[in-house]
């Protein structure tokens, strides 16, 4: 059993295609973007409470130092109470105390820095790792995410063209065969003459009628003793005479002297199998005949007949 072939996209369908894929990239660099800047704001909150536990621990030594100075003035305050001996023994004891005091501060405050400085250290080492590490794969997943539609539009180019060329080789033909049904099958515009003096088109075959055909019209003479009348054959769909194509003259004479309207000439239109148009004049009263043949007409395309037909319309 055969497989249904696959739907071939119009240009609007894959144009819109187009426009949703664009839509989803950008949506897709939007949020990548969001996310790394909210990785950065959570990294400044850590960094902003690293500073508020430096501040406590600048506070804590503030109060050591104060200490260490109550400490001394209760030393000095000793020494002035005792006599010399006692004095001197005990201030020597309060500076050994001292001493030992500061000693012990500053190596409290040694650690202290150093055991912060390695907690810094390795925070924003993390931090600088984590941020690298979401950098890059957010720049992988805009490459991947660009090549893929790069790879789309491509494809879709390529559909897009074959469409068109396909959609050029089928208007061709259609073309081709409305001409050939026009120039072959009916009349692709009407056909008449000029008539009266204003010049009015007078049509005598209307436009798409099947040929082989043959139409005929009485004209009558319009002054007394005309003896010829200019007949102007013309194809075309307007209404005026000369705003259509002129396809050729025929100056028909030897009408009988008369008063006008009494003379009557017939001017019959006739089209073969080939769509060659034979043009005849015939006097009623005297049998006299003359004619003129057309092979081909002023419009050559498809294109001048709908250009011609729209106007009119």
């Amino acid at each position: 059993m055969s497989q249904p072939s696959p739907r071939v996209l119009t240009l609007d369908e894959a144009g819109n295609q187009l426009i949703e894929t664009e839509r989803q990239l950008k949506n897709e660099r939007w949020r990548a973007t969001m996310d790394m800047r909210l990785t950065a704001l959570e990294h400044q909150h850590q960094m902003e409470g690293l500073q508020v536990q430096l501040a406590a621990r600048d506070a804590s030594l503030a109060e050591k130092d104060k200490q260490l100075l109550s400490a001394q003035a209760a030393a000095k305050a000793v020494q002035q109470s005792t006599s010399v001996g006692a004095g001197l023994l005990s201030v020597a004891v309060h500076v050994l105390l001292a001493v030992a005091l500061i000693g012990v501060v500053a190596v409290s405050m040694g650690w202290w820095e150093a055991a912060e400085g390695l907690v810094c250290a390795k925070r924003e080492a993390a931090i600088d790792d984590k941020l690298r590490a979401l950098l890059t794969e957010k720049d992988k997943q805009l490459t991947e995410a660009r090549e893929a539609h790069e790879r789309r539009l491509a494809d879709r180019t390529g559909e897009i063209v074959a469409l068109k060329g396909q959609l050029a080789d089928r208007e061709a033909a259609i073309e081709t065969l409305q001409q050939k049904s026009l120039s072959l099958d009916v009349t692709p515009l009407s056909l008449g003459s000029a008539e009266g003096e204003l010049g009015t088109f007078m049509r005598i075959v209307a436009r798409n009628t099947t040929i082989p055909i043959k139409k005929s019209r009485i004209h009558m003479t319009v002054v007394d003793n005309q003896a010829m009348i200019l007949f102007k054959v013309y194809e075309g769909e307007k209404p005026m005479a000369e705003d259509n194509h002129l396809l050729g003259e025929l100056l028909f004479t030897g009408i009988p002297r008369a008063p006008k309207g009494k003379g009557r000439v017939e001017l019959t239109f006739e089209i073969d199998a080939n769509g060659i148009l034979t043009i005849v004049a015939t006097e009623e009263s005297t049998g006299h005949t003359q004619s003129i043949t057309i092979v081909s007409s002023a419009v050559k395309t498809l294109v001048d007949i709908k250009r011609m037909v729209r106007q009119s319309e």
